[in-house]
C-alpha cells in the first residue's frame, strides 16, 4: 500500500521547520550556560603585606563564614609568576567578592 502524498508532505514540513528550531534553542543554551561561567570572574591587583588578627577577649570566637577546602591532587607550589602590582584573573565556581 501507497502512503498519501499529503502525510509525506506534512512529514517533510514538520522535519524542515522542527530541526532548525531544535537547532537554534540548543545553540542559545549554550550560549546562556558560557555565560553564566564567565559572570564569575573579577580582577584583583595583588599588594604585598602582612596580615594580623588579634583578638582579645574572653569566650568563644566563631567565624560567620567558614569554608572546606580541598583540592584535587596533592602538591607544591613551584613558582608564582605575579608580581605586586600585576593584576590578575581569580575565576572559580563558587567565588565571592572579598573572601
Amino acid at each position: 500500500m501507497k502512503r498519501p502524498v499529503g502525510c509525506s508532505l506534512l512529514l517533510l514540513a514538520v522535519l524542515m521547520l522542527g530541526v532548525p528550531v531544535l537547532v537554534f534553542a540548543s545553540r542559545q543554551n549554550r550560549a546562556a550556560s558560557e555565560a553564566a561561567q564567565h559572570a564569575n570572574v573579577e580582577f584583583h591587583t595583588i599588594t604585598s603585606g602582612d596580615v594580623t588578627v588579634a583578638v582579645t577577649a574572653l569566650g568563644q570566637v566563631d567565624a560567620d563564614v567558614s569554608a572546606n577546602l580541598s583540592v584535587a591532587s596533592a602538591g607544591r607550589v613551584a613558582e608564582v609568576m605575579a608580581q605586586p602590582g600585576d593584576v590578575v584573573l581569580v575565576a572559580g565556581k563558587g567565588h565571592e567578592t572579598g573572601q
